[in-house]
């Protein structure tokens, strides 16, 4: 009596502390016959309603969770399991009247949010989708621009450095040329044989040293960096983080689904990023190409170094062996980049034309010897 006392007080103790298991195989089978959320396992008793003479070292506990920490993974339980639903099921609960009216003011009011979000980028007369703002673009960078400083400190050339000097004068010089002094701009040029330039929303640059023999000049150079900074004006980081807000979650509760949350999520991403973000990132570098190569005119560089640098990176993935595989890339070719260019450069010269850059462009010859070479070293 006094022992089926005890094991009554025991087991209400493990309910209410929501714990589970045992070590006595006889009291577990007796446990799991009448509970199949009840569990015991062998641990020292803390319960006062346990007598260590009546149940020695057992422990009990209760969880009405089947993943919860104590349980072991069963591949084999995990293959035979049943799905979260079956399709008649979620055949059932889509056709339900209340659910078609839950679609309908979904679907509208999703519509509404997506329409009142869209917005003109003023340089191409592009339409896109946006959420974020600029400033959330900025934030988002300050994290990247952190990690960056921290993980090449050591590889940042000083500011005394010629090659930091160059990029520092032909950036100022695309700054006034197309009113942007309103950004805290900064300049960080890596000493790295990568082929490579970014700029992080905020205005922070970003220049591998291994760019700058293939850009050789400073129109080359503006090139590249008016690519860049026409990245941040038309805030494409922020448009990045729209596309994914506004297709990765309902992408992935359609899939979950179809499928379970695993491979539901999997596919999303894959989706999301072939399906989506690169066609998209391809759309932003052609964009980005037209932007800088209207202010690079505007500052009165040669447009005609845009094509120029383009053949020469061409001419070296050629050299390298590179496959052009344009859909599974996040840039377009490029060769398709350099026509472009080609076809874009009626419209750059005619900003040239509209600057005067005729007149600044004879000054600047003038004064030009005042300016030290660049000398660039090996890496």
């Amino acid at each position: 009596m006094v022992s089926t006392t005890v094991f009554i007080r025991s087991i209400r103790s493990a309910m209410i502390l929501r714990l589970y298991y045992v070590k006595d195989v006889s009291l577990k089978t007796k446990i799991l016959g009448a509970s199949p959320n009840l569990y015991i396992r062998p641990l020292q008793s803390r319960f006062h309603a346990i007598s260590n003479r009546h149940i020695s070292s057992t422990r009990l506990y209760y969880s009405r969770q089947p993943w919860g920490r104590n349980i072991p993974y069963d591949p084999a339980e995990a293959r035979n399991a049943k799905p979260l639903a079956t399709w008649d099921q979620i055949y059932s609960i889509l056709t339900r009247r209340t659910a078609k009216w839950f679609y309908s003011v979904a679907t509208f009011g999703t519509v509404i949010f997506y329409v009142t979000h869209l917005e003109t980028v003023p340089a191409s007369g592009r339409t896109r989708f946006m959420f974020f703002t600029a400033k959330d673009a900025e934030e988002e960078g300050k994290r990247i621009y952190q990690t960056i400083m921290r993980e090449s400190k050591n590889a940042i050339l000083p500011p005394t450095d010629a090659r930091t000097r160059q990029v520092n004068r032909v950036l100022r010089r695309l700054i006034t040329a197309n009113s942007l002094e309103h950004i805290d701009w900064e300049v960080n040029v890596i000493y790295s044989n990568e082929k490579n330039a970014f700029v992080i929303p905020g205005g922070k640059v970003f220049i591998m040293s291994g760019i700058l023999p293939i850009a050789q000049t400073d129109a080359g150079l503006a090139s590249v960096l008016s690519h860049e900074i026409a990245h941040g004006i038309a805030n494409h980081q922020a448009e990045r983080m729209s596309s994914s807000f506004l297709i990765i979650w309902p992408l992935r509760i359609a899939l979950f689904f179809c499928f379970d949350i695993w491979t539901g999520g999997i596919l999303g991403n894959l989706l999301l990023e072939y399906g989506v973000n690169r066609p998209a990132s391809r759309t932003q570098e052609r964009e980005a190409d037209y932007i800088g190569l209207m202010m690079m005119a505007k500052a009165c560089y040669d447009p005609g170094a845009a094509v120029v640098f383009w053949k020469r990176i061409e001419q070296l993935e050629k050299a390298h062996g590179k496959l052009d595989l344009t859909w599974l890339s996040t840039h377009p070719s490029t060769t398709s980049r350099a026509e472009l260019i080609k076809k874009w450069l009626p419209r750059a010269e005619a900003v040239r034309e509209k600057n005067n850059c005729a007149t600044t462009n004879r000054y600047y010859e003038g004064f030009r010897p005042l300016f030290q070479p660049v000398t660039y070293y090996p890496i």
